[in-house]
C-alpha cells in the first residue's frame, strides 16, 4: 500500500511542481468569571480576577528564496544528508520556499530541521474508563480520498515539530461539562441534544464526561436522571458535586466582616455524608452509577454556597467519607489555591481516602498549573480540571460563543490545561449555554469544536506524549497516542499560514493512514484525507488563526 501511496505522491507532486512554477512565472487581561449560584438566577455571580500568562517567543525566518532545478522523469532519486534532503529538478526558476518544507512520498524538497530537545519524564496515573470509540472514515472513504501534498505558496517557515512517541505522560480519561437543570432556566437537555454532546458521530461532540449537582433538595434530584442516564448509557462517566448541604445541616458564621457566611455544623458532619451517599445510592437506583463525588464546589469561593476551612476539609475526609460509596473527589479550588491540596498530599490518612484531585482554574496564572508536590506524591491519583470558562473578558464578547476570537481560546485553554498542568480532564462549565460548547439553540458552537478538535479524537485511555510545544510564535502543538493511533493537535493562534513539518520517532507501528480536522472562523472540523507522508514524516499547512488535529493510523 505504501507503494501506491507513494506513486501517487510522484504523480500529484509533479502537476502541483508545475502549476507552482507557472504560478510564480504570472493575550492575558482582567477577566470577569461568572460563578454559578445556589439559587435559580439565570445569570451567575462575577468577580473580576487578573490572570496572568506567557507567550514564548521563537523567532523564525520569513521565507526562504532558493534555487530550485527539476528533472522530470518516472522516477526520482533522492540526495539525503544529515540535515535536509534535496531533490534534482529540470526547469530552473527563483521560487520563493519555506526551510522547513517535508519530504513527501518520493518528491523531495529542501529541508532545514532544528533541533528539540524534550525531557523523558513519565507520568504515573492511569485511568480506567468505558467510552464510545473514535468515528472514523470507512475504509472506502479513505481509499477515494485525492492525495493531500501542502502547497507552501505564501506561508511561514517554523521549527520542525519532533513527536518522541516513546515518551509518555499522563492518560486521558476524557472531555465534559456540567448539566444544571435546577439552576438554568432553560431545562434540561434534550433527546437530540445528549446525542450530540454525547455521541461520536460527524455532528457529535464525543464528551466523555457529564458532571452533575448533588442538590441540598431531595425532590430536585429526579431533574438530574435524564441527561445522567443518557450520558451513562453512552459510556461517559459521571461525576457529582456538592454547592449545599440541606439547609438543616447549615449555620451562619462570621467571615472577613460577613455575618451570613454558611458552614455545614460539625455535629451534621455524618449526615452530611449520608447525605451525600443517599444521591448515589439514588442515582444507581435509577440506573446511573456515580464515578466520583466531590463534597465541595468552591470551598474557597463561597459567598454564594458554603465555606471549608482546610482542617475541616481534612477532618471530613478523615472521619467522615467512608460512608460514601464511590470514588472520592477532593473540594474544587476556583483558582487552583494549593492550600488544602498540599495539606491533604501531606496527611497519609487522608490522601489514601482520595481518588481525585480536582479544581477549577478562573483566573489561575500559567505558572501555577504545573503542581511539584502532586506529583512526588500523588502517584495513582486521578488530577481533574471540572471547571471553567476561558477565555473571559469584561468586554460582553466573551460570552458569544461564536464568536472566533474567544473561540480559539478555548482550544488554548484545553492545551494549556493537558501540557502545562497536566490534567487527566477538562470540563467546561454549563454544556447548553450562550457561552458554551452547545448553544441554547442546540447547535454546536465554535467554542464546541474547538473543543471537539480533542474530545472527538484523544479518546479515554489515549496517553499524551512528547512533542515540540512552540514550534513557532502563536502556535501550540501536542500529542496523544493509543493502539494503533497517534494523534496531534496544532493550534495556530497568529495571522501568518505556516508549512509546518511533523517527524514522528518510536512509533510501535507503521504508518498508513494520516487525515487532519481543521476548524476556524469560516469551517468546523472539515476534513482533509490522504495526506502524504515519507517513513515517519509529514508536512502541512497551519491555516492562520486555525485549530488542526491530525489522525495517524494504521492502514
Amino acid at each position: 500500500m505504501k507503494f501506491y501511496n507513494r506513486l501517487a505522491a510522484l504523480i500529484t507532486a509533479f502537476v502541483m511542481t508545475v502549476t507552482m512554477f507557472a504560478g510564480c512565472a504570472s493575550t492575558a487581561s482582567e477577566d470577569s468569571v461568572p460563578k454559578p449560584s445556589i439559587v435559580t438566577s439565570d445569570i451567575p455571580t462575577t468577580e473580576e480576577i487578573t490572570v496572568s500568562t506567557t507567550t514564548e517567543e521563537v523567532t523564525t525566518s520569513e521565507v526562504m528564496t532558493s534555487e530550485v532545478t527539476t528533472t522530470v522523469t518516472t522516477t526520482t532519486e533522492a540526495t539525503t544528508t544529515t540535515e535536509a534532503t534535496t531533490t534534482v529538478v529540470t526547469t530552473t526558476t527563483e521560487t520563493t520556499t519555506t526551510p522547513t518544507t517535508t519530504t513527501v512520498a518520493t518528491t523531495t524538497t529542501v529541508t532545514t530541521t532544528a533541533a528539540t530537545t524534550t525531557s523523558a519524564t513519565t507520568a504515573a496515573t492511569t485511568a480506567a474508563t468505558t467510552a464510545a470509540t473514535t468515528a472514523s472514515t470507512s475504509d472506502d472513504d479513505i481509499r477515494n480520498d485525492e492525495l493531500y501534498t501542502p502547497n507552501y505558496s505564501g506561508t511561514t517557515s517554523s521549527k520542525t515539530v519532533t513527536i518522541s512517541a516513546g515518551t509518555e505522560y499522563q492518560a486521558i480519561i476524557g472531555f465534559g461539562g456540567m448539566n444544571y437543570p435546577a439552576w438554568n432556566a432553560a431545562g434540561d437537555l434534550t433527546a437530540s441534544e445528549r446525542e450530540t454532546v454525547f455521541g461520536n458521530d460527524e455532528d457529535d461532540l464525543g464528551f466523555t464526561i457529564l458532571r452533575i449537582h448533588i442538590d441540598p433538595v431531595k425532590s430536585n434530584w429526579s431533574k438530574e436522571v435524564a441527561t445522567a442516564k443518557a450520558a451513562y448509557e453512552s459510556g461517559a462517566l459521571v461525576i457529582a458535586s456538592v454547592w449545599s448541604a440541606p439547609s438543616s445541616m447549615l449555620e451562619n458564621f462570621t467571615k472577613s466582616g460577613d455575618s451570613d457566611a454558611l458552614r455545614v455544623k460539625h455535629s451534621c458532619y455524618a449526615e452530611y455524608a449520608e447525605y451525600i451517599n443517599d444521591f448515589v445510592e439514588y442515582m444507581s437506583g435509577k440506573g446511573v452509577e456515580i464515578y466520583a463525588v466531590s463534597f465541595q464546589n468552591e470551598p474557597d469561593y463561597a459567598y454564594d454556597w458554603v465555606w471549608w476551612t482546610t482542617d475541616e476539609i481534612i477532618d471530613f475526609i478523615v472521619n467522615y467519607s467512608d460512608a460514601i460509596d464511590c470514588k472520592l473527589m477532593t473540594p474544587e479550588s476556583f483558582q487552583y489555591k494549593k492550600e488544602f491540596y498540599n495539606a491533604i498530599l501531606n496527611n497519609s490518612t487522608a490522601l489514601n481516602k482520595i481518588d481525585i484531585f480536582a479544581t477549577h482554574l478562573y483566573g489561575t496564572s500559567l505558572s501555577d498549573y504545573s503542581y511539584s508536590l502532586f506529583e512526588s506524591k500523588g502517584t495513582g491519583k486521578e488530577l481533574w480540571m471540572t471547571e471553567i470558562i476561558d477565555p473571559s473578558g469584561t468586554n460582553g464578547d466573551q460570552y458569544d460563543a461564536n464568536d472566533w476570537d474567544y473561540a480559539i481560546g478555548v482550544a488554548q485553554s484545553v492545551h494549556n490545561s493537558l501540557v502545562k498542568g497536566n490534567f487527566q480532564a477538562y470540563l467546561w462549565w454549563y454544556i447548553k449555554r450562550f457561552y458554551g460548547p452547545l448553544g441554547e439553540d442546540g447547535e454546536i458552537t465554535k467554542r464546541g469544536y474547538c473543543m471537539a478538535q480533542y474530545s472527538k479524537f484523544v479518546r479515554p485511555g489515549y496517553v499524551r506524549v512528547s512533542a515540540t510545544e512552540t514550534p513557532a510564535t502563536g502556535v501550540s502543538v501536542s500529542a496523544y497516542k493509543s493502539d494503533g493511533k497517534l494523534v496531534i493537535v496544532a493550534i495556530n493562534d497568529s495571522g501568518k499560514k505556516y508549512a509546518q513539518t511533523f517527524d514522528i520517532n518510536s512509533l510501535d507501528f507503521d504508518i498508513g493512514y494520516i487525515e487532519a480536522y481543521t476548524t476556524d472562523e469560516n469551517v468546523s472540523l472539515e476534513r482533509t484525507g490522504n495526506i502524504a507522508y515519507d517513513d515517519d514524516s509529514f508536512g502541512y499547512v497551519l491555516g492562520a488563526y486555525s485549530v488542526t488535529t491530525f489522525v495517524i493510523s494504521e492502514y
